[in-house]
């Protein structure tokens, strides 16, 4: 069956409400300016929106149309995946394509960012807080996995997916919180095994 237009605006607003805030659909309403009791009728499909009341949603979320003719060529496209980073004690591994999700290629050029060796991923948790917050969703440079003493890395510890700043230590790495409420995780030798960068932090899309 083709998708219409009206499935994938549906689809659109029920990943922003679930992945951007967290399924809480009355966040998700007054970040998008429509009354809660609406936004849920139009995620359970009890009430169609018009055309009027979608439009302020998307115009919260920075959406726009793109005619069919109109050239792309000014911009590069960066899969986000269903994973989450977490920033604290939550996190999820699944790795699904969420979406492809437009960067201009002068912001990509100015940065030495490749699009394809690059993704989206959205943050959970606080301990990378007020660098990071929950729900950001940050840009992750894959091919940039050479530690740098101080800067932000993607990494996975045992089966833990975490958004880090990482630090040189004596005895090998530290994996350090923004937030002071959050106590730094030594990585000697015997944890190496078990740890993998997967790449370094270059954008961050704030959630309000």
């Amino acid at each position: 069956m083709k998708t219409t237009f009206y499935d994938s605006a549906m689809q659109e607003l029920k990943s922003y409400v679930e992945n951007r805030c967290g399924g809480n659909v009355t966040r998700a309403a007054e970040e998008l300016g429509i009354k809660p009791v609406v936004l849920h009728q139009w995620i359970k499909g009890t009430r169609s929106p018009a055309f009027s009341g979608i439009s302020v949603a998307f115009d919260a979320m920075g959406a726009r149309f793109v005619p069919p003719d109109e050239e792309l060529e000014a911009y590069d496209f960066v899969p986000k995946t269903t994973a989450r980073a977490g920033a604290g004690s939550s996190f999820i591994t699944e790795d699904e394509t969420q979406g492809l999700y437009a960067f201009r290629k002068d912001f990509f050029a100015a940065q030495h960012i490749s699009a394809t060796k690059s993704i989206l991923i959205d943050v959970m948790g606080d301990s990378m807080s007020p660098t990071l917050q929950d729900g950001d969703t940050i840009l992750i440079d894959k091919s940039d996995t050479q530690i740098v003493d101080g800067r932000i890395y993607l990494v996975t510890l045992g089966d833990n997916l975490l958004i880090k700043r990482i630090f040189m230590a004596a005895r090998g790495l530290v994996l350090h919180s923004d937030n002071p409420s959050y106590m730094d995780t030594p990585i000697g030798q015997e944890d190496l095994d078990a740890f993998r960068v997967h790449g370094r932090l270059r954008w961050a899309g704030k959630c309000f």
